[in-house]
């Protein structure tokens, strides 16, 4: 497992204390955190190391791995990694590199009995063990070469090489609600204890059962927490999204935060506003009560997932930062097998598809905007709307916590008991 990031220097800590300082206040008070945070590639460098390396965070969906052997590569900050599924059926997760030289050994996803490098062809099996290293081994499994081929090439296993001690680095990886998350410093805390509340408040949503309908990618210029924050707020939609507001009004919206790495609020009741989104034209996933099927859960997972539970579909984002202004968004519509039955639910899945493409290419372009005006010399930091922005100070005190070396999970909401 990759080492824990050390705690901030003296000055760096006390630089980070400087850019956040404003946000650290109570959320009445408070204002954004530094616009250096969102336009520096030196605070992104630290990022990488400090929030993506050492959080929970997202690297694809469960249905990447149904089977045995399906494999697929990710990215957590500069770090490559893969996730495959072994043949006993356990999800694991490994560095996306060869013992041997350092090749990076999955390009692409698929389905794989081994994982075999593309430049010498070591091959490991899917719980990580060196099984292969051709022309190097003399045993029975050795490729069968004519005997001056092999006096060039073999090396005989003993003291000084052994397969066993040549294994794939492993990467801690776990699951919740169909999404796949890794954490490379090792030590954070396990994911339902990361998750807290957020895990029995979606107890009736059958997500581990859903699949991927559709994807898409977005490449935004702009840096990844500007996504986050822009998705955590419904004070934009009736300027940016008029469409939108017909099915999820703003005067609905409710925060619904527990205890847990996570920012999130609800919409309910739902409208039928005459939107691709609205609950009464297609029917419910299985399992989901009576309230459930008039309501809306949008939720934000610390660092960098986001997605929106209606009662038919899942609609999700997960972020690849790149830089501090260069953001990967793979969008993704999550549906149950049920409803590919059925023509007719098809058809009303694809409008829904199209209308999450228009709500969110509206989003990248008024989150590009925002990047852009960053960059004005007089601006530094802007006061919260306390109203509607909640989610975004309780995000901006986790970017806090992590660059400054706190350790901790917020509280819920008040009146959630913690």
């Amino acid at each position: 497992l990759a080492a824990a990031s050390p705690a901030p220097s003296p000055p760096l800590l006390s630089h980070f204390s400087a850019l956040v300082a404003a946000t650290r206040k109570p959320v009445r008070q408070a204002a954004t955190p530094h616009r250096e945070l969102y336009t520096s590639e030196a605070v992104f460098r630290e990022e990488e190391a400090r929030v993506f390396e050492s959080k929970w965070f997202c690297v694809g969906h469960a249905s990447q791995v149904a089977s045995p052997g399906d494999t697929f590569p990710s990215r957590v900050g500069r770090q490559p990694i893969f996730v495959t599924r072994t043949k006993k059926g356990e999800v694991r997760g490994f560095f996306n590199v060869c013992r041997h030289r350092g090749a990076k050994l999955v390009r692409k996803a698929g389905r794989y009995p081994v994982i075999s490098c593309p430049y010498h062809r070591w091959g490991y099996s899917l719980e990580g063990k060196l099984v292969a290293t051709p022309l190097w081994d003399s045993g029975p499994s050795a490729p069968k070469v004519d005997d001056k081929t092999k006096a060039l090439f073999e090396v005989e296993e003993g003291e000084s090489f052994r397969k066993k001690d040549h294994g794939l680095f492993p990467v801690r990886v776990d699951q919740w609600g169909g999404l796949l998350f890794a954490n490379l410093s090792g030590d954070a805390p396990p994911l339902r204890d990361y998750l807290g509340d957020l895990v029995p408040d979606h107890a009736e949503y059958p997500y581990e059962e859903l699949v991927v309908y559709r994807s898409a990618l977005f490449d935004a210029r702009a840096n990844w927490k500007l996504l986050m924050e822009n998705y955590l707020e419904y004070y934009h939609l009736p300027s940016v999204h008029p469409d939108l507001c017909n099915v999820s009004g703003v005067g609905e919206h409710q925060r619904n935060q527990g205890k847990g790495m996570y920012m999130g609020f609800k919409t309910e009741p739902l409208t039928d506003g005459g939107t691709a989104f609205d609950a009464a034209r297609l029917q419910p996933m299985p399992g989901i009560s009576k309230e459930g099927a008039t309501r809306a859960m949008h939720t934000g997972i610390f660092p960098n997932v986001f997605f929106s539970t209606y009662p038919h579909s899942v609609m999700c984002i997960r972020m690849e930062p790149i830089g501090a202004e260069q953001t990967r968004e793979h969008a993704e519509l999550y549906v149950h097998p049920k409803a590919l039955s059925d023509p007719a639910m098809v058809e009303q899945l694809d409008s829904v598809w199209a209308f999450f493409m228009q709500v969110n290419q509206e989003d990248v372009d008024i989150v590009e905007d925002l990047a852009d005006g960053l960059h004005a010399r007089p601006y530094t930091t802007g006061r919260y709307s306390f109203k509607f922005e909640e989610p975004l100070h309780r995000f901006g005190n986790m970017v806090a916590d992590a660059l400054e070396g706190v350790e901790r999970i917020p509280e819920g909401d008040e009146g959630r008991g913690g």
